[in-house]
């Protein structure tokens, strides 16, 4: 072998040693960061957005879209992702209830009657990643808001984790988790430890209500302007010096039952200086042929 020959083979052993020295050293730092990341942190937990219900308000007998993005937030790629999606409440302003004891409530098309799984598989940081889902609904569907939760299970560098939002514990889970904090335990002021979770999620809700008829806010404009009309003629009739077409339109006696009243207040006048007081008044022969005159 020459020397020449040498020197290659320990040049090309040199950079060799260089990029696995690199990929050692990524590797090393790649698994640090991931074990100083708060996986639990409510900065850092699969973030939840744009929450959107299309049309807004879901017609009882029509269906409905309810659209949302998730966004893995950290450092490196989630594996093995999936989403499950429930509706679990009914509500109104008077009673509520859990959705098992709704009758005829939505169904999501894409899934098993109120659960939706949505297997996402991997997600890299950064990527938000857009879910829909239909919503059916039947004619006798109760109107009110329905809630949503949300869980998810995953996995990330060397473990596995699940998260799941505030639907699916209970009123008195909820408290003592928030009551009674731990600081080894608690994220965000919630003890996550006691509710057996890595993280919390959010809920969402969507809207089931008929909608409200068009004939009373019809009515109500076609009234409203009805009366605007009415009110300027009668400013423009009364006015000293009105119009005259509007005012014959309008009161084509007016000017005849006027003349009348002034030829009867003369007239009582007259007999009031004779003195013979008034105890039937008479028309004139001028109010008489006035009368004539209307009648013809």
């Amino acid at each position: 072998m020459t020397v020449g020959s040498n020197l290659d083979m320990m040049q090309y052993s040199k950079s060799a040693a260089i990029v696995l020295t690199v990929v050692l050293l990524a590797a090393t730092l790649n698994v640090r960061a991931q074990s100083t990341e708060d996986i639990s942190a409510p900065n850092k937990v699969p973030d939840m957005s744009y929450f959107r219900t299309s049309p807004d308000t879901i017609n009882p007998g029509t269906n409905g879209k309810l659209n949302f993005t998730i966004m893995d937030r950290y450092q490196n790629s989630m594996y093995n992702v999936n989403l499950t999606v429930e509706v679990y409440k009914w509500a109104t302003i008077e009673e509520a209830k859990n959705i098992s004891k709704v009758h005829h409530p939505p169904v999501i098309k894409e899934g098993q009657d109120q659960t939706y799984l949505y297997k996402v598989g991997t997600m890299g940081p950064g990527i938000g990643i857009n879910i829909q889902m239909t919503l059916e609904t039947r004619s006798d569907t109760p109107e009110g808001t329905y809630f949503v939760r949300t869980m998810m299970t995953f996995e990330y560098g060397n473990g596995s984790y699940v998260m799941k939002s505030r639907g699916y514990f209970t009123n008195a889970q909820w408290e003592s988790a928030t009551d009674q904090l731990n600081l080894n335990q608690s994220v965000g002021g919630i003890n996550i430890t006691s509710l057996g979770v890595d993280g919390i999620l959010v809920d969402t809700s969507f809207s089931v209500k008929k909608p409200m008829p068009m004939w009373p806010l019809a009515l109500l404009i076609g009234l409203t302007v009805l009366f605007a009309v009415l009110a300027v003629v009668l400013y423009l009739v009364e006015e000293e010096k009105g119009n005259v077409r509007l005012k014959k339109m309008f009161f084509p006696q007016a000017g005849k039952v006027q003349q009348r009243k002034m030829l009867l207040e003369q007239d009582m006048k007259k007999r009031k200086k004779k003195g013979k007081g008034i105890v039937k008044p008479e028309m004139t022969s001028e109010a008489s042929t006035l009368d004539k005159t209307e009648e013809e």
